[in-house]
């Protein structure tokens, strides 16, 4: 009878896993769905849960043009150059009163106007410079910050992997050290060291120095690593005639994909979300993604459109980057339990 039924609990456990599993991804998935939904949710219905992105009426000519620039953020100078739209135009004037004054159809305004009421948060987003340049920065600090801070954190982890004697942990609890110190608790002196003595404030070297230093996460991670590795590697380039560099490039920089990619999969994300220190270091006209983000909220009103498409734009190339490297992340997190 147990061999009878034993089929039947192994059918039984795949339906539970997969049931299990698929919960976790609805889980997963149901945040990021939400998010495109309030992209596309107005300003004045932000305060009203909306399963689905709500059915709008359209532009408003009842609507004053100077609510209109706070609400949605419109260029108000290409807008009138568009409609032809002439001289001083009071802020309370409602847009059925400046069609009337201008002689210009009102069919025109609506069609003009309609696509920054339901899409205005993505063409906030995708037609303002600022946040272009800021992305395209966020980038470039990001992948070299990744790259320089990578080979840094081997070579430091190549060294004190190297080391026996017992004061030499002492060292080594040193970087371990930074794991209980966060940014914000030093952020006062690091600004006066790289913003004062170093002429660094509001440079993107700042944040580029600040990301490549050696930190507990990137020690810990190729330390241990590269302990594993066998010492006759070593021994058999000096035999050979090669140096340190050369074991260094041709040996020891190829066997790190797995721990480069654990070291990425955990620091991508803390360089690319970083708010504090782009907030700190930098002023408006240079701040990287989320800090832009962060800076669309306004005095009187914000753009909630705009804040989320806005975090939805800085989600995408997070999610290319996992797609892309998906195995290298599945290798580095299997690589313990493979050693083991």
């Amino acid at each position: 009878m147990s061999k009878k039924f034993e089929p039947n609990k192994k059918r039984i456990a795949a339906v539970v896993i997969g049931v299990v599993l698929l919960m976790y991804s609805i889980v997963t998935i149901v945040p990021f769905y939400f998010l495109g939904v309030r992209s596309f949710v107005p300003t004045n219905k932000s305060a009203v849960f909306h399963l689905v992105p709500p059915k709008l009426d359209g532009f408003n000519m009842d609507s004053t043009y100077g609510n209109l620039a706070t609400f949605y953020n419109i260029d108000l100078k290409k807008a009138k150059k568009t409609l032809g739209i002439k001289g001083y135009i009071n802020p309370n004037a409602t847009w059925r009163d400046i069609a009337e004054d201008q002689n210009i159809s009102q069919d025109k305004m609506i069609k003009y106007f309609n696509p920054y009421i339901k899409y205005n948060g993505w063409i906030t987003i995708l037609t303002d410079s600022r946040i272009l340049k800021s992305l395209i920065m966020t980038i470039v600090i990001t992948l070299s910050s990744l790259i320089v801070g990578g080979l840094l954190a081997i070579a430091t982890g190549s060294v004190l992997a190297g080391f026996k004697k017992r004061w030499h942990s002492w060292i080594y609890a040193l970087y371990m050290l930074q794991m209980i110190i966060t940014p914000v608790m030093i952020i006062i002196p690091v600004y006066m060291i790289l913003g004062r003595f170093f002429g660094l404030s509001n440079s993107y070297w700042a944040l580029f120095l600040l990301f490549i230093k050696g930190g507990a996460i990137p020690v810990m991670v190729f330390t241990s690593y590269i302990s594993g590795i066998p010492g006759t590697l070593k021994e058999s380039v000096e035999i050979d005639g090669g140096n340190r560099l050369q074991y260094f490039i041709h040996i020891l920089l190829p066997l790190m994909k797995v721990p480069f990619a654990t070291f990425s999969a955990i620091m991508f994300p803390i360089i690319w979300n970083d708010l504090l220190q782009g907030l700190v270091f930098m002023n408006a006209d240079k701040y990287t993604l989320v800090p832009m983000i962060n800076s669309l909220q306004g005095t009187f009103t914000t753009n909630y459109q705009a804040i989320y498409a806005g975090l939805g734009l800085s989600i995408i190339p997070v999610l290319v980057i996992y797609m892309m490297f998906q195995n290298l992340f599945v290798k580095s997190a299997l690589s313990g339990a493979i050693k083991g």
